[in-house]
């Protein structure tokens, strides 16, 4: 027992120390010789250098639009002063990728000018995983070149969960199931027809409970409605499609663990989701992607309770999906 402890804190403060050089260094590294390079998140003066000696054209930022923040608003002069494309495309480095934000990092890769940086924060797992995708874009790669892209050579801690380990162990399990091998064609389009993300492939949120407005309260916490004086019937109100496919989803029961599971009526029109995301009305007739479901409000227990969803799209099996919602009732 104690040669196990020792040996696994000997492995912890090899990571540790691993991840840590690769954080103050930079994370910097060539992907595809003269056309892809990935980082962490450089310095002002580090960038510059960089699309200086690269002859950068092209900068995609996998944290995300961050308006506000100093290091966006720097980032994206610093593009703009340099002739440089600029995208960004938020993912999460512990999560499934989104199908839709994966469908437009793709088309990025593909058509993008070269050179080109892909980085991150610290510019290994969400680096990793699009690194990854751009080496198979760029070179055809084998599947074992691929998995090296987020790995701990590029400071990807095991056992983390990390999205690239979470995108390609899909991928690897497709292959077997099908009986497929892996080649570029092959990964993209498994990505474009079969790839499931960890909302099903739906687009949703929630708005409302009870016509009050979620809200979070702390910058990434959950967004919470409190309702001290439990009304007769509850109505929670949202919505959702398959934004993938442009296609209404088949059903959806809001879940509130421990408590109940409720059927939501999918009819309802929301013209507001329809004008931003441009639907079309072959579709989305009357712009019905809105839903709304109904709980009695005397069988609800007082305090606070996550809200899930359960959605199922076209051909797919119903999947059990976490939103950022939280109902808090009574006196908590």
């Amino acid at each position: 027992m104690r040669i196990i402890i020792k040996s696994m804190l000997v492995i912890g403060f090899i990571v540790g120390i691993t991840v840590s050089y690769f954080y103050a260094f930079d994370n910097f590294h060539v992907v595809v010789k003269e056309k892809v390079y990935r980082s962490a998140q450089l310095s002002e003066k580090r960038l510059k250098k960089i699309i200086s000696s690269k002859r950068l054209k092209t900068i995609i930022n996998l944290r995300g639009k961050s308006e506000g923040k100093e290091w966006y608003t720097k980032e994206k002069k610093i593009a703009q002063d340099h002739s440089v494309q600029y995208y960004s495309f938020r993912f999460v480095a512990h999560s499934l990728p989104s199908c839709t934000q994966l469908d437009a990092l793709i088309e990025a890769l593909e058509t993008a000018p070269r050179p080109l940086l892909l980085h991150c924060r610290g510019g290994a797992d969400r680096t990793g995983m699009a690194s990854a995708i751009a080496l198979a874009i760029e070179n055809n790669s084998p599947l074992s070149e691929l998995k090296r892209q987020f790995s701990l050579l590029y400071g990807v801690r095991p056992f983390t969960g990390s999205t690239g380990h979470l995108l390609f162990s899909q991928y690897e399990n497709w292959l077997d199931q099908s009986g497929s091998s892996h080649n570029r064609e092959t990964l993209l389009s498994w990505i474009k027809d079969f790839y499931v993300d960890s909302k099903g492939n739906a687009e949703f949120v929630i708005d409302t409970a009870a016509g009050i407005v979620f809200r979070a309260e702390s910058e990434g916490g959950k967004r919470i409605v409190k309702i001290r004086h439990l009304p007769e019937a509850i109505y929670i109100h949202g919505w959702a499609f398959d934004r993938r496919r442009n296609m209404h989803i088949t059903d959806l029961s809001v879940v509130m663990p421990d408590q109940m599971l409720k059927k939501a009526d999918l009819r309802i029109i929301r013209p507001d989701v329809a004008k931003i995301f441009n639907l079309n009305k072959e579709n989305f007739p009357d712009s019905k992607v809105g839903w709304v479901a109904v709980f009695d409000g005397s069988t609800l227990s007082a305090g606070c309770h996550d809200i899930l969803l359960n959605i199922r799209i076209h051909g797919e099996e119903p999947r059990l999906v976490t939103t950022d919602c939280r109902l808090c009732l009574g006196d908590y």
